[in-house]
């Protein structure tokens, strides 16, 4: 099983079709469906189509990078005009960013080991066992806020890595991300409780101007109603 990470910074080029000055950067992690890069070296996942019609429809245009996400959240977060996606909107980042979306929702779920024993009804119940999450991402903020105990590593593909070989006990990720992950590398897991549902977007720093993010949300609001959205999202099931 190779779970090596195939990249550590990737330029994908522009988004969207503009008749003004580039202005605006938008960083991203590998994190299926998504945002993913593919074996032939260019980015897909269902973040990335919508975000890429969304630039279109509002002849808006945007340089995406792809990063581990602690560093593409800490971007977005202190870096002039720069996005990040797919960012949970929760109550800890709230005031951190300007957000466009919703794109779709995130189900964070806490994988096992297929022969794992371990049960859990609630997420109390798991608060014996040893989590792995992703550094700096939401479900590692929201459960260590809980007092769980987290493990952290840079990307998804270590943390499957570090459950297969019994490093944590249980995997915190999104649902169809931990899914895809395992199918990919071929790695038995099983699903031991799904303990959040959130909304996810693109989380714009506060230096992106407000009729950006004006235009950006009615251009997706536009896509929901015609559809195009849920079309896209049915893709990645």
């Amino acid at each position: 099983m190779n779970l090596r990470k195939k990249v550590a910074l990737f330029f994908v080029g522009l988004l969207g079709v503009s008749s003004n000055s580039l202005g605006l950067s938008f960083v991203t992690e590998d994190y299926p469906p998504f945002a993913y890069v593919t074996d032939y070296g260019y980015l897909s996942g269902s973040s990335y189509q919508i975000i890429d019609e969304m630039l279109k429809r509002t002849r808006l245009a945007a340089s995406v990078k792809v990063y581990p996400w602690a560093r593409a959240y800490r971007m977005a977060r202190d870096g002039k005009d720069v996005c990040v996606f797919t960012a949970a909107r929760t109550k800890d980042l709230e005031e951190q960013f300007k957000w466009v979306g919703p794109l779709s929702t995130d189900s964070w779920t806490l994988f096992a080991r297929a022969d794992s024993q371990i049960f859990a009804n609630t997420l109390s119940d798991a608060r014996i066992y040893k989590i792995g999450a992703v550094n700096e991402s939401a479900q590692a903020t929201f459960l260590k806020s809980n007092g769980f105990a987290v493990d952290t590593a840079s990307s998804e593909d270590l943390n499957l890595r570090k459950l297969s070989l019994g490093r944590f006990d249980l995997w915190a990720v999104g649902s169809a991300s931990g899914k895809w992950l395992a199918k990919k590398h071929g790695v038995p897991i099983k699903k031991v409780m799904t303990f959040r549902e959130v909304a996810v977007y693109l989380a714009c720093n506060p230096s992106v101007a407000s009729s950006a993010i004006v235009t950006m949300n009615d251009a997706i609001r536009r896509m929901k109603a015609d559809g195009f959205i849920d079309k896209v999202l049915r893709l990645y099931q």
